[in-house]
């Protein structure tokens, strides 16, 4: 009755939504070392792992969708407890953003071209 023409189903972009909003989050788990802006984070741990269980999801895609969650929750967090000018905020959101697609262009050019994806390739 209904044709699914679509190359990304309705189904893949709630997996890509609800996997970008918990990386997000994940992302606010933090620790500032060594200088002012330079953030440890809890996400860059687990977004391969939602990748790996997730392995029909382009991560080009999914970088996208945490690239523009994840500074949301950063800026609001920032702004609420006005930690440091507008300019400042700003800079943190761009390196945030720009960590995300580079982290999802390397993830996708290391590992997820493969042809083979296993085990033992995912963590090497």
């Amino acid at each position: 009755m209904f044709k699914q023409a679509r190359f990304i189903t309705h189904g893949r972009w709630q997996r890509i939504l609800v996997a970008a909003i918990c990386i997000a989050l994940a992302s606010q788990v933090n620790f500032q070392t060594y200088t002012p802006g330079f953030i440890l984070a809890f996400s860059p741990l687990i977004m391969p792992i939602f990748l790996y269980y997730n392995g029909d999801l382009n991560p080009i895609e999914l970088m996208l969708a945490i690239a523009f969650a994840s500074p949301i929750f950063r800026g609001i967090q920032l702004f609420i407890t006005h930690d440091g000018s507008r300019y400042q905020i700003t800079m943190l959101i761009l390196a945030e953003i720009a960590f995300y697609l580079c982290y999802g262009a390397i993830y996708y050019l290391l590992y997820w071209r493969r042809g083979q994806r296993t085990n033992s390739s995912f963590f090497s």
